[in-house]
């Protein structure tokens, strides 16, 4: 037991003759984009009911932090098309988006299916 002291005070001690050591953590930027692509994902729904995990917001967090695209906020869509028969154009050419994300989730027994299609919107395709 007295050794077992001796040895924890030692290390102690010797801690405290130590140098302390000072890490600096940076993040350096080399590149970026300027405009990055305007992009609006539509919110995505099991048969026009909400989905416990929101399909779509985490899709457009994940683009947002990528750098390269700026997503359009839900509260700004005029509208929430689920397939490409549901989109107006002109709608999202108002809000200046360059790709819209459009889709829909069908449960499979267990398992969800999510079928999306990507629409360039100023090319219409």
């Amino acid at each position: 037991m007295r050794k077992t002291g001796f040895l924890l005070s030692l290390c102690v001690l010797a801690t405290c003759w130590l140098p302390s050591a000072f890490a600096e953590f940076a993040i350096e930027i080399t590149q970026g984009v300027d405009n990055p692509t305007r992009i609006a994902i539509s919110p995505m729904t099991l048969g026009g009911r909400a989905l416990p995990e929101d399909i779509s917001k985490i899709v457009s967090a994940d683009l947002d932090r990528s750098g390269l695209f700026s997503s359009i906020p839900r509260q700004n869509m005029l509208s929430f098309p689920a397939r490409e028969n549901d989109v107006y154009l002109r709608d999202w050419r108002v809000l200046g988006t360059e790709y819209l994300v459009v889709g829909d989730v069908t449960d499979q027994g267990g398992s969800y299916k999510v079928t999306f299609s990507l629409m360039e919107v100023a090319g219409g395709r």
